[in-house]
């Protein structure tokens, strides 16, 4: 039996992010609700932004290798693109 080596990569990919993304919400378990919300000092972001912008940009670079991807939200590109701007105005 062969194996498509593309598909094979893909799965590895995605394997990969999901070992990731599972590690993050593993390391934030503990946190309360509100804690995903405070800024706790200018220069930071809590961590609702973050993980919020991790999975926005996982799509923003899927929707450019798969021209059928459909993003979750749109919207979110207008509060989470601040620094990339090569995907897009925000």
């Amino acid at each position: 039996m062969t194996v498509n080596p593309e598909l094979q990569k893909n799965n590895e990919l995605l394997q990969r992010f999901k070992e990731t993304r599972n590690r993050t919400l593993e390391l934030v378990k503990n946190l309360e609700k509100d804690d995903f919300v405070v800024q706790t000092a200018a220069y930071m972001s809590p961590p609702k932004w973050h993980i919020g912008h991790v999975s926005w940009i996982y799509e923003a670079i899927i929707s450019k290798i798969d021209k059928n991807y459909q993003f979750h939200s749109k919207e979110l590109s207008e509060y989470l693109n601040s620094y990339y701007q090569q995907f897009g105005a925000p």
